[in-house]
């Protein structure tokens, strides 16, 4: 497929539609993102520090589908997300361990984002390294 400009804005150069989903353009993805995401944020805002939570939500229910469990030995449950290091979780049940590892993904976000790391792992289409 050949890249097809699909939106533009007055003083950036646009968003193309490629095989691989959409991409930005030149100077255009941090400010557009920033721009769209604040926008998001004020119209959705559910906590007090103004992150777009349903981006967040989505994000971490596409993860979660990722997710793969292990029972151990032990009779009791491992859980991880391939490709996000770190995180990972047990429980005494595979609903346990999923209910933590989801518990676990929230909180290791939340520090990424805080600690303006960004090496989010790309989910679907959901970039959360702009945030």
């Amino acid at each position: 497929m050949t890249p097809q400009l699909i939106s533009t804005h007055s003083d950036c150069v646009g968003i193309v539609s490629t095989d691989q989903g959409l991409a930005v353009r030149d100077d255009f993805a941090l400010m557009w993102a920033r721009r769209t995401l604040q926008e998001f944020s004020d119209a959705d805002r559910t906590n007090a520090d103004s992150r777009p939570t349903m981006l967040i939500d989505k994000y971490v229910g596409m993860a979660m589908r990722l997710a793969e469990t292990e029972r151990l030995d032990d009779r009791s449950y491992y859980a991880e997300i391939p490709g996000f290091a770190g995180v990972w979780a047990d429980g005494g049940s595979k609903r346990a361990a999923l209910r933590e590892l989801e518990s676990t993904l929230r909180a290791w976000i939340d520090a990424k984002i805080t600690d303006g790391d960004h090496d989010l792992p790309l989910v679907g289409e959901i970039n959360l390294n702009v945030l």
